[in-house]
């Protein structure tokens, strides 16, 4: 009855976009704290969500700065890694003061998040796959997915 009860209220939380955003979001504030803390980012922006079904997030410098994630891209995140790619690049962005440079700022904010999320136990050929997810949609700030996941993988392979 109880291994029942369990498997009822993890299917649940599969479905109910809700539920697994509260526990997205609490995750996400795990691994925010663990990229900040492992890369001595100290002073880092907090981190905050909107409520938006967009799978979206940015950085922003007012005052303190701050990171925003969506509800929308933390709907689709798979995985641990996932969450810390997108994480680590809008840290990217942050340390490196970049938003003024579209879509080349993005790749270097990738470059930056691929090695400090790994420096921070997470593996970022995981992660980038969260970028092919995303397509060859190409936004004002943002290049096609593919081949940001092209140039983060291209490495994950190769022999050490």
């Amino acid at each position: 009855m109880k291994k029942i009860l369990l498997s009822l209220i993890c299917m649940i939380a599969l479905i109910t976009p809700s539920l697994s955003f509260a526990i997205s979001f609490k995750r996400a504030q795990q691994i925010y704290a663990r990229l900040v803390v492992t890369n001595n980012l100290y002073g880092a922006p907090r981190l905050y969500y909107e409520r938006d079904t967009s799978r979206n997030a940015y950085t922003q410098y007012r005052g303190q700065g701050k990171i925003v994630v969506y509800k929308g891209l933390l709907d689709d995140v798979k995985n641990d890694d996932e969450l810390a790619l997108v994480l680590a690049h809008e840290l990217g962005h942050w340390v490196r003061r970049d938003t003024q440079k579209p879509f080349y700022g993005e790749y270097d904010s990738d470059r930056w998040g691929a090695y400090a999320m790994d420096k921070a136990g997470y593996n970022h050929c995981v992660g980038a796959h969260i970028l092919w997810r995303f397509g060859n949609i190409t936004t004002p700030t943002h290049p096609p997915g593919h081949g940001r996941f092209l140039a983060i993988t291209k490495a994950c392979h190769a022999p050490r």
